[in-house]
């Protein structure tokens, strides 16, 4: 048996793969895998940094002027981060990242709680890319957690986020780099829940129809793109 034949044919194989799988989710769900730039993925973070220090510090306000809740009974102290169609990861990657130095440099006064990082792909191949970047990059930087003050938990899912917007927790985070298409999903999947979910949903680029943004930033980029901020 010719070895090196084997080899060729089981790399065009996983090629072909590849590239057919790429091309059947980007028709499928109207976008392809396409990564954030990086001065769009920098404002990103820092705004939900931002949204996570004002969650942390009404959390902090609602336990010293509601004393006589139990434990049981006082809000989540998780602040809890979604991020809708992840592509390769890198906005998630990063932001875990930058949450650890930002923590670390504010300490416990400003950042004092858990952020848990959930990172929804629907496209196998960018979604199987994340996941071992962040495995390796963890193994690789054993001392990465113990740096923050409270731990980041990042976690990517193979699945589809719409089912779960109903069920997500009040003050949450959403963020978001999808096309018009996936935004109008997520706009008739709001408009059949009857009440406020009072959750951030922070959009790059494609606004969501029926809504008014509480905050609309340009991008100092090329294309100078919207960068939406809703309260749903």
């Amino acid at each position: 048996m010719d070895y090196n034949l084997l080899l060729i044919i089981i790399g065009i194989c996983a090629v072909s793969y590849i590239l057919l799988s790429l091309l059947w989710y980007t028709w499928y769900l109207g976008i392809g895998p396409t990564a954030s730039s990086h001065i769009a993925r920098q404002i990103m973070i820092k705004h939900v940094l931002e949204l996570c220090t004002k969650l942390n510090q009404q959390d902090t306000l609602d336990k010293q002027t509601q004393p006589h809740l139990t434990k049981e009974s006082k809000p989540s102290t998780i602040i809890k981060v979604y991020e809708l169609g992840s592509g390769w990861g890198g906005l998630s990657t990063s932001l875990a990242r930058q949450i650890i130095l930002y923590d670390k440099k504010l300490g416990r006064s400003r950042l004092n709680t858990p952020i848990w990082i959930q990172s929804y792909e629907l496209a196998f191949i960018p979604y199987l890319y994340s996941k071992l970047y962040w495995h390796l990059h963890q193994t690789w930087n054993k001392a990465f957690q113990a740096q923050a003050v409270y731990p980041v938990r990042l976690i990517f899912q193979n699945t589809d986020f719409m089912p779960s917007i109903a069920d997500l927790e009040a003050e949450s985070i959403l963020i978001a780099y999808l096309c018009p298409k996936q935004m109008m999903r997520i706009a008739d999947r709001l408009a059949q829940i009857d009440q406020p979910l009072g959750i951030y949903l922070l959009s790059l680029t494609f606004a969501l129809p029926g809504h008014q943004a509480i905050h609309v930033e340009r991008i100092p980029n090329v294309f100078r793109d919207p960068l939406y901020l809703y309260l749903i």
